[in-house]
């Protein structure tokens, strides 16, 4: 069974939270819910896909990948419609959607559209 867990990236402070389910209580007003931590104005949930890289890294929602068939990073979504995680690309929307399915060795994480904005400009990494 896949390990369900979440990381949350604090808008206005900029901050990327792990352990969130320790976060929690102390961004709740007393008697809030997980769902009122979900739909805060200040919080970016993203959940983990089950997944690590070929270096071990935890792969999350939002997080940019490069594969070895592509020479640009791939952005990690989940698509509600089929109930998976995804990959898209920023510069040319190639979407690869059989992304459970693939070796990890296939994947390494180079950062996320939260903190690295910049990776998402279309720039060649081969």
């Amino acid at each position: 069974m896949r390990e369900i867990k979440f990381r949350a990236w604090r808008i206005k402070s900029e901050l990327m939270q792990f352990n969130v389910q320790n976060v929690i209580p102390t961004v709740l007003d007393p008697g809030g819910s997980f769902s009122d931590y979900i739909q805060s104005d200040d919080v970016i949930l993203m959940q983990y896909t089950g997944l690590k890289d070929k270096n071990g890294v935890e792969i999350y929602e939002s997080d940019l990948v490069l594969t070895k068939e592509y020479p640009y990073p791939f952005e990690i979504y989940y698509r509600n419609e089929s109930c998976q995680f995804c990959l898209i690309s920023s510069n040319d929307h190639i979407e690869l959607t059989a992304f459970s399915n693939v070796n990890r060795n296939y994947f390494e994480v180079i950062g996320n559209i939260h903190e690295n904005p910049e990776l998402l400009k279309g720039e060649r990494y081969v």
